[in-house]
């Protein structure tokens, strides 16, 4: 997966004396199981809901620890045929005033992706696919002078384009 800043050049400012206490990005016709938004904080609270599309920011901190939040959101599908222009809406609010709303516009380049070997589906995130979370490792035990065990019993192998003529 690639995924994309959205708005590396953001910056929020306020009202003396107003807070911010919840931020929101939230993805137009989401995909859902497909594509999704991410941010980390050591602050604040981030949590996508990859059944809507929404990424929520919340919690104390500072105007600075929420812009480098909206700094740092980014983008990302997994979709073999993704719509190519998405818009993200970013809200931002203190308690449940909407103080502000900004807009970032995505123009997605259908690319044929390399495909992708898991050893162990069964840790990821969500059956049957990949996410940027998931590990593609696999471990065994194998005990000396003991039955053959199978290396990858859990392996898949993913490909977008049906490019895979050989393995070995």
């Amino acid at each position: 997966d690639t995924s994309v800043e959205l708005a590396p050049s953001a910056s929020l400012s306020a009202t003396s004396g107003v807070r911010i206490t919840r931020l929101t990005a939230t993805i137009d016709r989401f995909e859902e199981a497909v594509e999704g938004l991410s941010a980390v904080s050591a602050t604040l609270t981030v949590d996508f809901d990859d059944a809507s599309g929404i990424l929520e920011v919340s919690g104390v901190g500072s105007m600075s620890d929420y812009e480098a939040v909206v700094k740092r959101t980014q983008f990302f599908s997994f979709s073999d045929n993704p719509t190519l222009t998405r818009m993200v809406v970013f809200r931002v609010y203190s308690n449940a005033n909407l103080l502000s709303l900004a807009t970032t516009t995505i123009n997605v380049a259908v690319v044929n992706s390399a495909p992708v070997l898991d050893l162990n589906i069964n840790d990821n995130r969500r059956d049957g696919e990949i996410s940027s979370i998931d590990a593609l490792s696999s471990s065994v035990v194998f005990l000396e002078n003991s039955t053959p065990v199978f290396v990858s019993p859990n392996a898949a192998l993913f490909d977008d384009s049906n490019n895979i003529t050989r393995i070995s």
